[in-house]
């Protein structure tokens, strides 16, 4: 996963490079100081990869629109359907196109495992943001380790009525 996640940084910033790039090359001529030989010689080759960029590029915005929903809304029933308005337009190879349906599908199918009204968290940075209150408190109050204030991470993540904890205490 960690490994993953540094090949998509990588490719990511290669990308938006080779896109920069490609629009700079295009818009040079109206640049004067700049010396057009030289900016041709160095960039030139990545007018020959001007389809596969925009290709990459619309990978790269599907996934990452994919991604930034799932950790902010989470995953409920019928949200592949609001996910999907936003990726229409993001689809512009057909390779983009497989990539938007196999994740819509993928959203799809995790989000029949949610409860009518449950939203599932899409993200372990949830997790991992309560565990960190979770030591922060631990670290200010306990003396005791981990297990002594284990009930407060209930208190971190959800509401905390009367009814809530009379029912929790049940």
């Amino acid at each position: 996963d960690m490994i993953d996640r540094r090949l998509e940084k990588y490719a990511d910033i290669l990308v938006r490079w080779g896109a920069q790039k490609l629009s700079f090359l295009d818009s040079q001529l109206q640049v004067a100081e700049v010396d057009r030989d030289n900016v041709e010689e160095k960039f030139g080759w990545l007018k020959g990869y001007r389809e596969e960029i925009k290709g990459w590029e619309a990978l790269l915005e599907i996934t990452s629109s994919v991604e930034s929903f799932v950790r902010s809304k989470g995953l409920h029933k019928g949200c592949h359907k609001d996910l999907q308005k936003q990726l229409v337009c993001l689809a512009i190879t057909e390779q983009s196109k497989r990539v938007r349906s196999e994740l819509l599908f993928f959203v799809a199918q995790e989000s029949l495992k949610a409860k009518p009204g449950e939203v599932l968290v899409g993200s372990s940075e949830v997790i991992e943001s309560s565990f960190g209150k979770q030591k922060n408190l631990e670290g200010n109050h306990a003396t005791g380790g981990f297990t002594s204030l284990l009930l407060a991470l209930g208190a971190i993540v959800a509401p905390t009525t009367t009814e809530v904890i009379q029912k929790a205490l049940e």
